[in-house]
């Protein structure tokens, strides 16, 4: 925008944020959730190698994004890439992996948003690490 001074304007937003109750520390992590979750788009998927004819599970193009990513949610990256290429669901006591196909990691990053979103405001990363524990 023309006429702005995002300097100015980003150092009114950090004071009106300590003003309701946000510590330096909270700030932080609220900022890296959101650069990770603008960094989400950035990451492309491709079909994975596989040994198996019917095998349609991705893996992720630029690792070197997701690297970013798991450093600014504090997770490993092998935890990201493992929740970016497949899903978990429990079933009569078992937790099942379903791997994503190409068509459904498109609307994947739209998805994330909403997930990361709800790590940032619900639970301080307890999904993460609840995820690592497994």
């Amino acid at each position: 925008m023309d006429n702005v001074d995002e300097n100015y304007e980003f150092s009114r937003l950090k004071q009106s944020m300590e003003m309701v109750g946000f510590t330096p520390e909270k700030q932080r992590r609220l900022f890296a959730v959101l650069s990770a979750v603008l960094l989400l788009g950035n990451v492309d998927f491709q079909p994975r190698k596989s040994a198996y004819h019917h095998d349609e599970a991705v893996g992720v193009r630029n690792a070197e994004i997701v690297l970013l990513i798991s450093e600014l949610l504090r997770v490993r990256q092998e935890t990201l890439l493992q929740a970016l290429t497949a899903k978990r669901a429990r079933a009569s006591g078992e937790t099942l992996v379903i791997n994503y196909r190409l068509p459904e990691v498109s609307n994947l990053s739209c998805n994330n948003f909403f997930f990361l979103s709800a790590i940032c405001i619900g639970s301080e990363y307890f999904v993460f690490e609840q995820y690592d524990a497994e």
